[in-house]
């Protein structure tokens, strides 16, 4: 029924398109140079088939040098771990660049030795698929870190988790312990470029640089098949980048050791495609992700809005009570979708009823 249902949804013309905007992206190198790109293939001054020294030069604050890495959130603050290890803000990019005087949120030795890590992080990220923050921690075997973390994917539900470095949920696996910053993009303007990757996809939102300064990205941070870091029935990438969907084509830089891109759309939990509302494409993901109850996890695990462990009937009420409408922050159905609630009312109907 659920295929039925999306072959419908699909010939009436209700999913939309993904976006293929682009977003800025700022990368700062070890003496304090910050440099700008209007996206990964988009605008001016892309990044694919440029190194850093192309970007566009927007300022250097030496201080900057010494950070572990920067990210910022969808309300324009910059957040950064310092080389103590503690966790600075700016209250806009314009702020950051303009090399304020930054706000204190945690104090030094949050990420550093002393806090569980031996060396810190290899580069942390806001995560616009969560609304929460990703960090790959650096560290070796040893007083402060056993067993061996250096590679490990750390992720953070909420920003305040984040600066204080607690209920964090760690990967086990030792993934990506050479390479030196990470970002989540939200636009879709990345190419599948990597060969002989036969099912890479184009739009990759997750990316990092190598410790030989390789860009890379991957579509989506963590699960099966092309994820940075696999799942449970498969690795994925983990290191090996066999699974990466994208890679520029020249080096860009080994001297960088921070970036984050822009991020314009607040976090929803049912805007499963990030456009920035809840409409009829975002439950056309969510019927496509339909495992019912107790079926383990999905292919898709942004639509188990219940965090339940699958996606069913009531992932689907929970999308529906969210729904906006295309473009709209809050909002009555259209017509169209109006049909397509009562189209969802009769499958969960239905399928109770079996």
């Amino acid at each position: 029924m659920k295929r039925n249902t999306l072959a419908l949804l699909l010939a009436s013309g209700l999913l939309g398109a993904a976006s293929a905007d682009a977003s800025d992206v700022y990368f700062v190198n070890n003496a304090g140079e910050v440099r700008s790109f209007t996206g990964i293939t988009a605008g001016a001054t892309p990044i694919d088939g440029n190194a850093f020294g192309d970007g566009n030069l927007e300022t250097t604050v030496a201080a900057y040098g010494a950070y572990q890495g920067f990210t910022s959130t969808p309300d324009g603050i910059v957040y950064g771990v310092n080389g103590a290890g503690g966790v600075d803000s700016w209250s806009s990019i314009a702020s950051w660049l303009a090399g304020d005087a930054a706000t204190v949120e945690s104090a030094g030795g949050t990420y550093s030795a002393g806090s569980g890590l031996d060396g810190g992080l290899h580069g942390v990220s806001y995560d616009g698929n969560t609304g929460g923050i990703y960090a790959v921690v650096e560290g070796t075997s040893g007083a402060n870190n056993n067993p061996d973390r250096d590679g490990r994917l750390r992720q953070f539900a909420t920003l305040s988790d984040f600066i204080n470095n607690v209920n964090f949920t760690e990967n086990t696996v030792v993934g990506y312990g050479a390479n030196i910053l990470n970002f989540y993009y939200e636009d879709e303007d990345a190419p599948a470029s990597v060969t002989p990757n036969a099912d890479a996809e184009a739009g990759s939102n997750y990316f990092q640089i190598t410790g030989t300064g390789l860009l890379e990205g991957w579509t989506v941070l963590e699960g099966d098949g092309f994820g940075y870091f696999g799942g449970p029935a498969d690795p994925g990438g983990n290191g090996g980048g066999s699974n990466r969907s994208y890679q520029n084509a020249i080096t860009f830089g080994d001297d960088v050791i921070g970036a984050f891109a822009v991020v314009t759309v607040p976090f929803i939990p049912a805007d499963l495609d990030r456009d920035g509302d809840v409409d009829d494409a975002d439950f056309g993901l969510a019927f496509a992700a339909f495992t019912g109850p107790d079926n383990g996890p999905s292919s898709n695990p942004a639509a188990d809005l219940d965090n339940d462990g699958d996606v069913d009937d009531a992932d689907f009420g929970l999308a529906f009570a969210a729904f906006t409408g295309p473009g709209a922050a809050a909002g009555v159905p259209e017509p169209a979708s109006l049909a397509l609630l009562g189209l969802g009312g009769l499958m969960i109907a239905r399928r109770r009823r079996a």
